[in-house]
């Protein structure tokens, strides 16, 4: 039987060893050059149960992430 809806990806997780939890889907921001695309990128992504993002200094796009997910907050 098909579900309506958004799937939820924050229900799956992986325990690690020192017992937190995190989401077992993750979302990637390689890609992402501006704040306006982190932005969209940010609000699909929570709308659709993403609670995972993933980042590296090395994209030097963190700070739009981080502006981005205070939006929503």
């Amino acid at each position: 039987m098909a579900t309506s809806g958004p799937p939820d990806f924050g229900k799956t997780n992986i325990i690690l060893k020192n017992g937190y939890k995190i989401p077992a889907v993750g979302i990637g921001t390689y890609r992402v050059r501006n704040y306006e695309d982190m932005y969209m990128l940010v609000d699909g992504a929570l709308a659709a149960g993403y609670r995972l993002f993933d980042t590296a200094s090395v994209y030097n796009n963190e700070h739009w992430l981080g502006a981005a997910l205070r939006t929503p907050f």
